[in-house]
């Protein structure tokens, strides 16, 4: 199922300290034109590789304080090729998410 011409009234989403979750987080963020806000994320290696992968395609990422990120994306049309390889480490979920 895939949701057209969908209205969100909030850009802002909670999620508990959840490895998966925080992957999601960042990946809807970066599809999404403009900006986000994510409390609750897991500050683990893993969802800290996926962030730091996405900021080399244009995420812009702003950690408002533990757990708490502000990003900003120009969409998913408008991301851009990296200048480097993207260094997932060991995120699987990251990888697998990213690459559809």
């Amino acid at each position: 199922m895939i949701p057209k011409n969908v209205k969100l009234k909030s850009r802002e989403i909670s999620v508990p300290g959840d490895k998966s979750l925080s992957h999601r987080s960042v990946l809807f963020a970066a599809l999404s034109k403009g900006r986000s806000r994510v409390t609750g994320f897991l500050e683990a290696e893993d969802p800290l590789n996926t962030m730091a992968a996405f900021a080399k395609l244009g995420l812009k990422v702003s950690k408002v304080r533990p757990g708490e990120y502000e990003f900003e994306s120009p969409g998913k049309d408008a991301l851009v090729s990296p200048n480097a390889e993207l260094d997932f480490g060991n995120a699987g979920t990251g990888i697998r998410l990213s690459a559809g």
